[in-house]
């Protein structure tokens, strides 16, 4: 894939991830301004400018990074994330498939390292649709043995479909990935890791506004 396919995709996920962002704000307009550079050794700047239909701004500057994660590379860096994480972790994922007979499944991984955040004082949070609970409620069980908040979102009838992780009101994790081994291990997936404050912000009111509303996982 060349450089700039590999931008375009970038700047695709980037801007689904902003007007999903916006869901559920108050009414109003809004200029989303994004600067990327692109993942080859050369640089250009690009700049896009959609008008939405909610009232924040998000204006992503020249000092925003855009990290491409294609298949099995978005596993090390969620993990290092994770990993170093010093005030906050916020996950929302469709599907998380914890497997206690396998020990170095990735996502196993994923899962240590969020109960190991939460052990030193970071604030984690874990919100899933309702494929988890149904399908790998060992995930579920997992976490809260071990302390973790976890919810469901809002309702059965609602699917959320986002595969999102934030750290350190910094990092933004967004893209196809699910946290299941086939996700992590075998598919083709794509994901970005950007790096900026003011998309974090959006993202994180985003994932506040279904967490408000989500449910109590019983198990």
């Amino acid at each position: 894939m060349s450089g700039w396919k590999l931008l375009g995709v970038v700047v695709g996920i980037l801007l689904v991830a902003l007007v999903v962002a916006g869901m559920g704000l108050s009414s109003g307009t809004k200029t989303v301004t994004e600067t990327l550079t692109k993942t080859t050794t050369e640089t250009s700047t690009s700049y896009v400018t959609k008008t939405l239909t909610k009232s924040f701004t998000v204006t992503v500057t020249s000092g925003t990074k855009v990290e491409l994660l294609e298949d099995g590379d978005y596993f090390a860096r969620a993990r290092s994330l994770i990993s170093r994480a010093n005030s906050t972790i916020l996950v929302m994922m469709y599907a998380m498939k914890y497997d206690p007979k396998e020990v170095g499944d990735p996502v196993n991984q994923l899962l240590l390292e969020l109960v190991e955040a939460k052990g030193r004082g970071v604030e984690v949070k874990v919100l899933v649709d309702d494929v988890t609970a149904k399908s790998y409620p060992q995930s579920l069980s997992y976490l809260k043995e071990h302390g973790v908040p976890v919810r469901l979102d809002e309702s059965p009838k609602v699917t959320t479909h986002v595969k999102l992780v934030l750290v350190d009101g910094n990092y933004s994790l967004i893209g196809s990935h699910n946290w299941t081994e086939s996700a992590l291990k075998y598919n083709h997936e794509l994901s970005v890791l950007i790096e900026s404050g003011s998309v974090y912000e959006a993202l994180e009111g985003y994932f506040n506004g279904i967490w408000e509303e989500g449910r109590t996982v019983k198990i």
